[in-house]
């Protein structure tokens, strides 16, 4: 996350905003489990009695026994992220092209000089595999095995909703 905070020092308009995040106990979640892997990585984390949760989020129904606070986390919303991403690189002289399919990749020796996509041959000097669960296959086009387990995932953006809880 500090890549997040160093990047929005930077661009401000950047569509991220620092959050505080209280974990609790639940029939998933392993508290102890979290703050182990966690700690390990130098997050910083404290944990919470029932008293200071209360305090923190008077609006819980239940209030458990004990939880986790961590300041070190942001959010982003993924679609005007990448609208973001994709006009600063216009802005820095990039071609930006949106639903058009890479079918090949060109190279010279062993560096990738850029790609065919939509019919037409791009060059480029930097080429970035940005695309998720298709990344495998395009990197395969180069020659290039990059070892991924691809499981796609959902993505729900709904209208904003009243704040319930403060974390």
């Amino acid at each position: 996350m500090h890549l997040w905070d160093e990047l929005a020092a930077r661009l401000p308009d950047v569509p991220y905003r620092k959050t505080e995040v209280l974990y609790l106990d639940g029939k998933t979640f392993d508290l102890d489990a979290f703050y182990a892997n966690h700690t390990g990585w130098d997050y910083p984390l404290e944990w919470l009695d029932g008293a200071q949760i209360r305090k923190l989020e008077p609006g819980l129904a239940v209030v458990p026994e004990r939880g986790i606070l961590t300041t070190a986390e942001g959010a982003v919303e993924a679609a005007p992220a990448a609208v973001f991403f994709a006009k600063q690189a216009e802005a820095a002289g990039a071609r930006v092209m949106t639903n058009t399919e890479v079918t090949s990749v060109t190279i010279d020796g062993d560096t990738i000089k850029g790609v065919v996509a939509g019919g037409e041959t791009l060059s480029a000097d930097e080429v970035v595999i940005a695309s998720g669960n298709g990344t495998k296959a395009l990197a395969a086009m180069a020659g290039v095995e990059v070892p991924m387990y691809s499981k796609p995932g959902l993505l729900i953006s709904t209208n904003a909703v009243g704040h319930r809880v403060q974390r």
